[in-house]
C-alpha cells in the first residue's frame, strides 16, 4: 500500500492530507459535542490533604 503512495502525484497527496485533516477535525467536534451534552461533572475532590506538626525536639 505504502508502494503506492510513493507513486501518486503530489497534488493528489496534499488533497488526500486536506481532507483527512478535515476528517479529523469536524469527528473532533464532533467528540466534543457528544462529551458536552453528556453533561460534564465536576471532578470531586479527593479528601483533604494530610496535615503534619512538626513536634519539638526532646533531649
Amino acid at each position: 500500500m505504502i508502494a503506492v503512495l510513493h507513486w501518486l502525484p503530489r497534488w493528489l497527496l496534499r488533497a488526500l492530507d486536506r481532507w483527512s485533516h478535515r476528517v479529523a477535525q469536524r469527528r473532533g467536534l464532533e467528540r466534543q459535542r457528544r462529551w458536552l451534552a453528556r453533561g460534564a461533572k465536576p471532578v470531586a475532590a479527593g479528601p483533604a490533604p494530610a496535615v503534619y506538626h512538626l513536634k519539638p525536639w526532646r533531649d
